[in-house]
């Protein structure tokens, strides 16, 4: 699938997430007026990050301007009349125009629309310090409305009547996929006591058998990190976790067997007999880190899922489905998955709680941030 592909497979999904409002594909019309909108996505996945928010803009007529992260792709753009992610061309309406940035423009673009008086609407994917430095070009300049989308810290909480290898294959992938680098990684693995370490030996075993090596062999699992500066963060949080007294039952080291030692290659990791204030289960490390923690009971099991800063996702396996919905509720996260991880739909909302931020991707609602609400009164008299 090319990129015009791409911009038009979400553009197609945005029209389609409101057919149950009665409105036919292709007619979509947001009632209020759209915003002149600015995103900025993060280093991993510009045609995802990039064109998922801003669907609402763009199906609304709405102008947009992309600033991908600095290690990302080296030039995105976005044409005016939706001509894809790739080649910019101009914008003859001239008040926003279209937007090409290379690495070395980035700094000086994301700050320039982020102040920019006539820049109506910022959608930011990416860290919460680069979030709060947002909030206050807000502040300062025209009060421009944010969705902010800042990662997660996730809690995937396994019980002893789950199906326990379904579970375990989505465990697996839920941290591995895309090499720990994803916002919704579930990073903290939450098992009862009773399955504990039977539970953590399964991935451990699936982790030593994975294939990790060059994204272009059909038979590798998992790539390399993409950068230099965050392998060795994913390294620093290894050894902060051997150092804090959790056990490090497989990988914690560079992957560097044979042409692997030119790249980023991390193994796969996983920490047993981790506690919740450890280091390793409060900050998000953004790299194929398992954090693998014990419970006794549901009470604890939303406490621990509830410790941390962040709130973007979580699941539950269980067969129970008193205890599903009462995890459902008490778990602050924005989206809860039951038997199930990383289940995304056009017509689903998306977005976090808490430090993980706030506004919505996808679904009906995320058109609430792109457009306003007028009353108009007649008087008729």
């Amino acid at each position: 699938m090319d990129t015009d592909d791409v911009v038009a497979h979400f553009v197609d999904d945005a029209v389609g997430a409101r057919a149950h409002e009665g409105l036919e594909r292709g007619q979509c019309r947001v009632v209020g007026q759209r915003a002149e909108a600015a995103r900025v996505v993060d280093e991993h996945d510009v045609a995802r990050d990039g064109v998922g928010q801003d669907r609402a803009d763009l199906i609304d007529d709405g102008r947009v301007a992309i600033r991908p992260g600095r290690p990302g792709p080296r030039v995105v753009g976005v044409e005016p009349e939706l001509g894809g992610l790739g080649e910019a061309g101009g914008d003859s309406r001239k008040d926003l125009p279209t937007v090409a940035l290379q690495h070395r423009h980035v700094t000086v673009a994301g700050e320039a629309l982020a102040r920019h008086m006539d820049v109506d609407k910022v959608a930011f994917t990416g860290s919460i310090r680069t979030a709060r430095a947002l909030l206050k070009a807000s502040g300062e300049s025209n009060l421009k409305r944010l969705s902010l989308e800042l990662g997660g810290k996730s809690p995937n909480i396994v019980f002893p009547d789950a199906d326990l290898p379904r579970a375990a294959r989505a465990a697996f992938w839920g941290i591995y996929a895309n090499k720990g680098e994803v916002c919704s990684a579930g990073s903290r693995l939450l098992v009862h006591e009773k399955i504990y370490d039977e539970f953590v030996n399964t991935l451990a075993d699936l982790a030593r058998k994975m294939k990790v090596g060059d994204p272009l062999d059909p038979d590798a699992e998992m790539g390399s990190q993409i950068s230099q500066t965050q392998l060795e963060r994913i390294l620093g949080y290894i050894r902060t976790g051997k150092e804090e007294g959790a056990r490090l039952v497989c990988g914690g080291e560079r992957d560097v067997e044979g042409e692997k030692a030119k790249g980023y290659f991390v193994k796969p990791t996983i920490f047993a007999d981790v506690k919740p204030e450890m280091k390793i289960a409060q900050e998000e490390i953004f790299g194929p880190v398992l954090a693998a923690l014990k419970f006794q009971d549901v009470d604890q099991a939303a406490e621990i899922a509830n410790s941390t800063i962040y709130g973007l996702v979580s699941a539950v396996w269980t067969r129970d489905i008193t205890v599903a919905h009462r995890l459902a509720q008490e778990i602050k996260a924005g989206s809860v998955w039951i038997n199930a991880y990383n289940c995304f739909d056009s017509a689903s909302p998306f977005g976090g709680y808490k430090q993980s931020g706030f506004g919505r991707e996808m679904g009906a609602h995320a058109l609430d941030s792109y457009t306003q609400v007028k009353s108009v009164w007649i008087y008729l008299g």
